[in-house]
């Protein structure tokens, strides 16, 4: 090591806690809670919506003039649904 550096400077390994990482941790929490939840109502915003428009579609399609946007909007649905779940 260079003599300028000494030995006891050294930066904290990545698993020792500093006072930082404990002012921080609280915020880090909550941070990730909150992307938890807003992931989960996420997806089930975008399976309810899947639901809506597969309803409305199957609605529209026995008409000879819905057809055209019923099977359009089940599809629709349908793959709503599919990246909801997966």
């Amino acid at each position: 090591m260079p003599e300028s550096v000494s030995s006891d400077r050294r930066l904290p390994a990545r698993g020792d806690a500093t006072a930082i990482d404990m002012v921080v941790w609280p915020f880090a929490t909550a941070r990730r809670v909150a992307t938890v939840l807003f992931k989960l109502l996420g997806r089930a915003a975008a399976l309810v919506l899947g639901l809506v428009l597969m309803a409305v579609g199957c609605f529209f399609s026995p008409s000879l003039i819905g057809v055209s946007s019923g099977i359009p909007l089940v599809v629709v649905g349908f793959l709503l649904m599919v990246r909801a779940l997966f």
